[in-house]
């Protein structure tokens, strides 16, 4: 099993995120930010390739290898298969069970907010959130 000895949030807290005049050892570039997006879009594609729906992203889930800048994806505790292609329309009640209170709520996509404010009668564009 690979060391992951860090997550994404810590490292963030931990490391500068600004570009120095002098640098810092551990900054993040533009370079390590492209790497770092790079990877966690090719987890999402592979997680998704297989069937499934992460529901929970966030940086706490983002685990790392420190000497190699890898990311993994982890905690699939929330994670659900996809709906199957002739499912995967607008219709609120098939959407209804994906749709539920689940994973980090700062987190929540805004157009799960807004499926689910349209399911209670709430708001009705993406620009009620803007």
């Amino acid at each position: 099993m690979e060391k992951l000895d860090t997550n994404l949030d810590v490292y963030r807290k931990n490391t500068k995120a600004e570009i120095g005049p002098n640098g810092q050892k551990d900054k993040i570039t533009l370079d390590l930010l492209k790497s770092f997006t790079l990877q966690i879009l090719r987890g999402i594609h592979y997680v998704h390739s297989k069937g499934f729906m992460h529901r929970d992203m966030k940086p706490e889930n983002l685990m790392m290898n420190m000497d190699s800048k890898q990311i993994k994806i982890g905690d699939f505790g929330l994670a659900r298969m996809k709906p199957d292609q002739e499912e995967e329309c607008l219709e609120i009640p098939k959407l209804q069970r994906f749709i539920s209170t689940v994973g980090t709520e700062d987190y929540t996509a805004p157009e799960i907010d807004l499926l689910k404010d349209r399911m209670e009668g709430g708001a009705k564009t993406i620009n009620d959130y803007t």
